[in-house]
């Protein structure tokens, strides 16, 4: 007998050999028949110069957006905690005061979860640099997106904006209020109140599986689960509360930020208020 997903009574039973997610982990595993031509493929295309200049463009911009220059300058002279204390201290918030962030906090927080640290020209021939994340990806190439919905931000108009890494700047898309469909599609109205953003990370999928094929889609989730254990953990050496969010309404969040869903979805949200 077929198991029914959303049946309780039958989740002791054999797992279903036939299930989407059993089906792609199969067919998306690297064996000995297959690694050789798999590594030579990879190879290849970094072989090819254009290529390499693409890959190495891995941002998203809106050119006609306006943009909000974020400040650069945090308190260096305030000692931080350890990464020892901070991952100790680490947990999900899930009450925040309601009290505000203000436009340094974001700016700081954005910059070491997923900021430019680094540079590198990519040959001795060329003006193209490729730039380098706080935050690990596959092939450096950084499929990842964020987007915040701003609602508790001092200083920063309520509104939708993306975050221009090459700039670091954010960028005005719409303006107003989202907050409720922000708690609405996220299943977590009455927490969201309390909180001040709802970053959205999204993935553009092609930019890590033109190189790495089907496998690369799980490279993608893994730049995700990177990029959100970042947001925590400075956040937490912040004192900001963090909620991590795996269930949410996947076409409402897309359309909120007019992405297709497919070459470009929402892949993982996560709350961010103030803590009391």
């Amino acid at each position: 007998m077929k198991r029914q997903k959303h049946d309780p009574n039958t989740l002791l039973e054999d797992p279903d050999l036939f299930s989407l997610a059993e089906l792609y982990h199969e067919n998306s595993k690297l064996r000995w028949t297959n690694s050789r031509q798999y590594r030579e493929f990879i190879s290849a295309v970094t072989d090819v110069p254009h290529i390499v200049e693409k890959m190495a463009r891995a941002y998203k911009s809106y050119s006609t957006a306006f943009q909000i220059q974020l400040p650069r300058m945090w308190d260096k002279g305030v000692e931080s905690p350890g990464i020892e204390a901070v991952m100790e201290r680490r947990r999900t918030a899930r009450r925040f005061t309601g009290g505000s962030l203000t436009v340094e906090e974001v700016s700081k927080l954005l910059h070491f979860s997923y900021g430019i640290t680094g540079a590198t020209r990519i040959s001795q021939s060329s003006d193209e640099y490729q730039y380098f994340r706080s935050a690990p990806s596959a092939g450096a190439l950084y499929p990842l997106e964020i987007y915040l919905v701003s609602w508790g931000i001092r200083g920063l108009e309520p509104g939708l904006y993306h975050y221009s890494v090459v700039h670091h700047a954010l960028e005005l898309l719409k303006t107003g209020d989202f907050s409720q469909p922000a708690g609405e599609y996220t299943f977590l109205d009455d927490i969201a109140k309390e909180a001040c953003t709802l970053i959205l990370i999204s993935a553009v999928f092609q930019r890590t599986m033109f190189k790495y094929n089907e496998r690369g889609y799980r490279f993608v989730l893994l730049d995700a689960g990177h990029l959100g254990q970042n947001v925590c953990l400075m956040a937490t050496a912040m004192n900001l509360g963090v909620l991590p969010i795996g269930g949410f309404l996947d076409d409402e969040l897309n359309r909120l930020l007019d992405i297709d869903g497919v070459h470009e979805s929402v892949v993982y949200p996560l709350l961010v208020g103030r803590l009391g």
